[in-house]
């Protein structure tokens, strides 16, 4: 019938293509995804980065993260292995040059400064925080933290060698000891920002640069600095020496 042949060749008729929208690359989207994440646990902490919010700060659908990330949680290590990389490569950079422990400190006051201007502690101190409910979570904040660890310990075998403290201080302990101090800093820092946990610390630390200086020649060498001889420390004898010409 002439009816039902019009339907059978409007059926083989091919179908106009839809129009073709370019999609975005692959890492660009994940780049996206990512930064949104850092945004969330910035504003909203752990207990407010979820798929949803993350996915409104980015302005993406939410079926993006469990497609390139696998889930929530994947997402936020991720982002806190970008995170901590990004600094770390500032921190290296910025004591690269330094020549002394004097320099180092102050280097390391700023780059602490920038950390809680910019924010960066935000996105520890949550993750850190989660991590009393996620257990997984707490293995990966340890892992993230070993390159920070493995810096300290260079960090201190560089400006300590050659000295008399390069034996009496053990590098790796004293790298664990300092990283647990900067944690400290900053999670004290997030949870009371008026409170200037830093400065004091900070202020300590010098001063106990300034009792070592004379034992260590006047400085902590970095591999750029000049080495000089430790200073020579005499103190007087409570007992007066013997006069000349005094029989016995």
């Amino acid at each position: 019938m002439p009816e039902r042949d019009a339907v059978r060749a409007s059926r083989r008729r091919p179908r106009t293509a839809a129009p073709h929208h370019e999609q975005p690359p692959r890492g660009a989207i994940r780049e996206r995804i990512i930064a949104a994440t850092v945004v969330a646990l910035r504003e909203e902490g752990f207990a407010g980065a979820s798929a949803r919010s993350i996915a409104r700060h980015g302005d993406f659908n939410q079926a993006l993260i469990f497609y390139h990330f696998g889930s929530v949680l994947d997402l936020l290590v991720v982002a806190l292995e970008r995170v901590s990389g990004e600094r770390l490569a500032e921190y290296r950079a910025a004591v690269a040059d330094v020549p002394d422990l004097r320099a180092a400190l102050a280097t390391a006051r700023r780059q602490y400064e920038t950390d809680v201007r910019e924010g960066h502690i935000t996105v520890l101190a949550e993750l850190v925080a989660g991590a009393s409910s996620v257990p997984e979570l707490g293995a990966e904040i340890v892992r993230c933290m070993e390159p920070w660890i493995s810096f300290a310990e260079a960090s201190i075998r560089r400006f300590l060698g050659g000295t008399p403290l390069e034996k009496m201080i053990p590098p790796r302990a004293a790298a664990h000891a300092l990283l647990a101090i900067y944690l400290g800093m900053e999670l004290l820092d997030h949870l009371d920002p008026e409170a200037d946990t830093a400065g004091p610390l900070f202020l300590v630390a010098e001063r106990m640069l300034d009792a070592v200086e004379p034992f260590i020649g006047g400085r902590g060498r970095g591999k750029k600095a000049a080495r000089r001889r430790p200073q020579r420390i005499e103190v007087e004898s409570s007992t007066p020496p013997p006069r000349r010409g005094t029989q016995r």
